[in-house]
Order: C-alpha cells, then structure tokens, then sequence
C-alpha cells in the first residue's frame, strides 16, 4: 500500500508542473492487466528459481470479494509467491495456495479489514512489514515450515496473537530501536569443562541430521533419541534440541514415540522410528528400533 501511495504521489508531482492529470488508482490497474497475465481477478507473472523451475507470483488481486482463495497453481504452475501490496483494504480472509512458500515485504501492509489469514503448510519467508497496521487480524498462525519473518512483520496497529513454533525465535534487528525479526533456530547442547553450552543455527543452515540407525530395547523399557546437526562445515558439536523436531512410528502398537523423543518399546517386534527436520521434510534419517 505505502509502496503504491508513493509512486502514485512521485506521478502526480512529476506531472502538475507541466499540467497534465494525475494517474488514477483505474489507470494503475489498466497498466497492470495490459502487461502482465491475469487470471480471473489475479495479475501475476512467471519467474525462475535458481534451478530454472518456473513458479507464478501473484502481483495483485483486484476482486472485489470478501474471501480470497489463492490458487494453488495457474495453468499447470504451481503459485510459490505473493507480491509487495498484494491486496486492499476490503479484504476480509484470506486463503493462501497450499504451494506458496514466499509472501513478500509489505504484502498486506494497510489491510486494516483483514480479519482472517491462513498460511501455507509450505511457507518459508515472510517479508518485512508484510502484515504492518493490519489492526483487525486477531491471531495469525504462523506454520512450523517457516525459517524467517522479516523486520516488523506484525507491527504497527497489529496486535494480534501470534502463534508460532517454540524455536521461531523473536530477535531485535541490529542496529535499530524497536525494530524486531523472527528466525527459525535448531539449538544444540553440549559440555564444556563442567559447562552447558547451547549454541543455535539457523534453520536452512542445517544440511543434514543424523543418529543411531538401531536401537533395541525391552518391552516396557524406553530410550532417548540423540540427534546431531551437520551443516556445511559438518558435524556439530551436541545434540539437537527435540523441539525442532519430528517423530513418527511406523507402527505404534510395537513402539511409539513422544514429542521428545522418547521411545517406549511396548511389545515384541520391529518398527521404523523417522526422524524430520520440523522446518523442512526433506531432512530426515531412521532408526530401526528392535522390541525383545
């Protein structure tokens, strides 16, 4: 919204000294939908990743509806990104596509309507001031996939409950006042003469994750997961802290696994034990737990 404003105000600067109108918010949006793709109330257009994948980014919404479903895809192509001043202050909830990874800065900056937004499971980055003076969002859900929240995305008016994971931590940015980021941290923990040390890394840091590939307990007995971090300097020193992670049985009548990672053996067999890095599924190893 600020970002629009501004370019509207240079506009109408540049164009009053040689007395030619002002652009009008109508001209904006013809411009819009003369040169980028829309579909239906959508203008978006087509980018690359760094692979060479193509991906859509939804630059605008210009509906005129009180509930917003994002595509998931557009013509085959999966919709990864939602652009700076996406939308207007008349909309009341949102739906982002179960395939959106990057909401950008200022994305709904000024949505002083928005009531209601649901992230996708898959989202990673939140831009700065994506969510700045959106005083009537209540609670916003913040999904466990996500490893970075920019400067002051929950600031201005916004006094909503923020639910999010315990190792998305809330972090001053340097260098400024009140300014505030959150950041998606796996801690290890480790002894150092006599010492506990706990040193964190930033979640797309960790390349690896790793621990005992068999295990064998009795039944009724019970064994604590360790798991080391690795990142592009290798193997770190410690055990990563639980909270970061996820634990699934493959079948829990044999052997089942709290949230810590304890496993309890509770009858006679074999199951599989996978272990997930919270912030990225692709991240993982299992553990072959025999129950004598």
């Amino acid at each position: 919204m600020k970002k629009l404003s501004s370019i509207l105000l240079i506009i109408c600067m540049i164009f009053s000294t040689i007395k030619v109108n002002c652009i009008s918010a109508d001209e904006y949006e013809d411009f819009y939908r003369e040169n980028y793709p829309t579909y239906g109330d959508y203008v978006y257009e087509i980018e690359k990743t760094s692979d060479g994948e193509e991906y859509i980014s939804i630059i605008k919404y210009y509906g005129e509806e009180n509930e917003i479903k994002i595509p998931s895809e557009i013509e085959g192509i999966e919709v990864k990104s939602i652009g700076e001043d996406f939308c207007e202050n008349e909309n009341v909830t949102i739906y982002t596509g179960k395939n959106v990874t990057h909401i950008a800065a200022s994305a709904f900056d000024g949505c002083k309507k928005l009531e209601k937004i649901k992230l996708s499971k898959k989202l990673k980055y939140i831009g700065m001031y994506a969510f700045y003076y959106c005083g009537s969002l209540k609670t916003i859900k913040i999904p466990e996939s996500v490893v970075y929240c920019g400067k002051n995305s929950f600031a201005g008016s916004f006094n909503g409950k923020i639910i999010k994971s315990p190792y998305l931590k809330k972090m001053k940015v340097y260098g400024t006042d009140n300014a505030y980021k959150y950041m998606a941290r796996g801690t290890v923990t480790y002894k150092k003469k006599g010492k506990t040390i706990n040193k964190s890394y930033w979640a797309p840091s960790i390349k690896k994750i790793k621990g005992k590939k068999k295990i064998t307990i009795s039944k009724g007995d019970s064994s604590i997961i360790k798991t080391s971090l690795y990142t592009r300097k290798g193997k770190r020193k410690g055990y990563l802290n639980s909270n970061i992670l996820k634990f699934t049985s493959s079948d829990k009548s044999i052997a089942k696994v709290s949230k810590y990672g304890k496993i309890r053996g509770l009858k006679k067999g074999v199951v599989d034990i996978c272990v997930n890095l919270r912030t990225d599924d692709n991240i993982s190893y299992d553990i072959k737990v025999y129950v004598k």
